[in-house]
């Protein structure tokens, strides 16, 4: 028997072993792996499951991240696995905050897959458009407008015109005034229940203002004095007129008081000036009182009698030139 029978048997074994490793590096598989679009690499595997090779490769998942293929799905030479990572994100829709686990990256997509509802009046920020891969804060607010009608008076306006025909001092009202109205329409916004802006729409006028016109007089007019003489006034008006008595002490002006003493109001009536009193006669702004403020002047009398019996009167007082 030639000797390299004695080999045969080795033989036999070698050729077995190498059409086992032929077989088994035909089964080897280059799998290219995608971990949230970071990584990518490519690897030799004989697993036949994509859970097998991600768990040969020590890659760990998270409960809410997603691997295409799924991991039950087979996998062969050239496939491609991707890992989607989930990340957190706070949502606050109209003032309400939510926290939410995704893996979505797109805003709408993370908004609708979190049962978010949105309606025409919501505006989002980011915009739904606007793709996000790390944690963040998403806001859905609620805007509301609404147009709102305010009324506004106009002023009207006072108008004084001469009157030959009127005593100097004397008034009278020719035409009422009357305020006009002005109406505007204001269009408010509203987030999230919380007014943020105001815009004027439109205004227009209801009413026109009425303007008052007062007649005033300039007619020089005499008075005839005890003794038959003219005197001429420059301004008539309508006081409240009371009267007081000795005191014992000297006027504002340093006079001691009598009869045509006149207590006024300095700031109507300049002291120094002089009167006539319907009813009472001539006198001088002389002296001024705490209670004596506008149209009203305290006449002197002699006597406590007479002063009470005067009282409190309105009467004609002419200030004279």
């Amino acid at each position: 028997m030639p000797s390299w029978m004695n080999y045969r048997p080795v033989l036999v074994v070698a050729i077995i072993i190498c059409f086992a490793l032929a077989g088994f590096k035909a089964a080897e598989k280059n799998v290219i792996i995608e971990d949230d679009g970071k990584a990518v690499e490519t690897v030799s595997t004989h697993a036949s499951k994509v859970g097998d090779l991600l768990k040969q490769e020590g890659i760990e998942l998270g409960p809410q991240d997603i691997v295409e293929p799924a991991l039950d799905e087979n996998i062969k030479d050239g496939s491609e696995v991707s890992i989607m990572r989930a990340f957190d994100v706070q949502v606050i829709v109209e003032g309400e905050k939510r926290e939410i686990t995704t893996c979505k990256n797109r805003v709408e997509d993370i908004l609708a897959g979190a049962g978010i509802p949105l309606g025409e009046n919501h505006v989002v920020r980011p915009s739904l458009k606007k793709e996000i891969n790390e944690p963040g804060v998403i806001r859905v607010s609620r805007v509301d407008k609404e147009h709102v009608t305010i009324d506004e008076k106009i002023p009207h306006e006072v108008i004084n015109e001469n009157d030959a025909n009127l005593a100097r001092g004397s008034t009278r009202v020719k035409q009422k005034g009357a305020d006009g109205l002005k109406r505007k329409i204001v269009e408010v916004t509203f987030v999230d229940g919380e007014e943020t802006e105001r815009k004027l729409v439109e205004t227009k006028i209801v009413r026109q203002p009425r303007s008052k016109i007062v007649a005033k007089g300039t007619k020089t007019v005499n008075l005839a004095s005890r003794g038959g003489t003219n005197l001429r006034y420059r301004k008539a008006m309508t006081a409240k007129v009371t009267a007081y008595t000795a005191t014992g002490r000297r006027t504002a002006t340093g006079t001691k008081p009598r009869v045509g003493t006149i207590a006024v109001d300095p700031r109507v009536i300049p002291l120094g000036t002089r009167l006539y009193v319907d009813g009472y006669g001539y006198g001088v702004a002389q002296d001024t009182g705490g209670s004596i403020v506008g149209n009203k002047i305290d006449v002197f009398m002699e006597s406590q009698a007479a002063a009470r019996n005067w009282g409190v009167r309105t009467k004609k007082v002419f200030v004279l030139e």
